[in-house]
């Protein structure tokens, strides 16, 4: 008996050290100046990596070959491709696994427009036109309409308590899902560009 008295406070303290421990964290990921907004207002995810003795041709050849791994059909999400200007603009979605009611896990739909400019030694990827989406579907027994989450519209102040809690509805759930989707893709992008850019190429016809 006095094991489980010692045992039941013990418990209860937890709970809050985990609670606090949670809001701790989002604030650490998710809280303010996690959601870039620009001067007029716009959510745009942006990033300029050096890539050094490499000329902008070679560079916008790696990327073309990025956006061909990361999508099934790269044809289907290029919207332009100027290889003079060396720019490539994407339209796509990421299925971003996000933490949602309960703690569970479900995969958010991320739609974005995802732009890429090289030049030499260096180029920058901009990310932007963000939205959570929902397809439709039914939940226990309703169907419930497709909707959009603009990322603009994933304010602090509408994502986080007055506490400073972060909501798991889903506009909590969507500001999740933007930021981790983002910062990923531009991690994803730079390392697929730089494993490209540091391949070896054949010589001869020889040397294969």
């Amino acid at each position: 008996m006095k094991k489980t008295l010692l045992i039941i406070p013990l418990l209860f303290l937890a709970i809050p050290m985990l609670a606090q421990s949670d809001k701790e964290a989002d604030q650490n990921r998710y809280g303010k100046g996690k959601m870039p907004f620009t001067e007029d207002g716009r959510v745009v995810f942006s990033k300029i990596v050096s890539a050094n003795e490499c000329n902008a041709d070679k560079i916008f050849n790696s990327v073309r070959l990025c956006i061909t791994e990361l999508f099934n059909s790269a044809n289907d999400v290029i919207q332009m491709e100027d290889k003079e200007s060396h720019i490539l603009v994407c339209k796509g979605f990421s299925k971003v696994p996000t933490r949602g009611l309960m703690g569970g896990v479900q995969a958010a739909q991320v739609w974005y427009t995802l732009k890429i400019q090289t030049k030499d030694g260096r180029y920058k990827i901009d990310i932007y036109d963000i939205k959570g989406h929902y397809p439709g579907g039914v939940v226990n027994g309703i169907y419930l309409n497709p909707a959009d989450w603009p990322a603009e519209a994933l304010t602090y102040e509408v994502c986080f308590k007055p506490n400073g809690k972060m909501k798991t509805a889903r506009e909590g759930f969507y500001r999740r899902a933007i930021i981790d989707g983002c910062n990923d893709m531009m991690t994803l992008i730079e390392s697929k560009i730089m494993a490209e850019l540091t391949a070896p190429t054949c010589k001869s016809a020889d040397d294969w």
